[in-house]
């Protein structure tokens, strides 16, 4: 039995509205396997920010490298800092939770 499917203009627009960011999260869920780990920020283990998977503007992130393990960081998203100067030390909070 074949079933008839209707659907409205607005109805449609969100349809193609959630195929694209099914396609989109699609293409970041598996270009996210290509990263390489040590290109992934040490606390979320990823290369983008979970905050940011539907986002479909363009969005800048800021890193930072930990002073002693050399692990990157998504500041920002996985730590409270925001901004450092140059000549600042930044620890991950791994090693941040070490050093209490």
């Amino acid at each position: 039995m074949k079933q008839l499917l209707i659907v409205s203009t607005n109805d449609m627009r969100q349809l193609l509205i959630m195929y694209v960011l099914d396609e989109i999260h699609h293409e970041a869920d598996t270009s996210e396997d290509d990263v390489d780990d040590s290109e992934k920020c040490c606390v979320c283990e990823l290369f983008t920010p979970a905050e940011l998977k539907y986002c479909i503007s363009l969005t800048l992130v800021k890193w930072e490298q930990c002073d002693i393990c050399d692990n990157l960081v998504h500041l920002n998203f996985c730590t409270p800092v925001q901004v450092l100067r140059r000549g600042d030390q930044f620890l991950c909070p791994k090693c941040a939770s070490k050093e209490e």
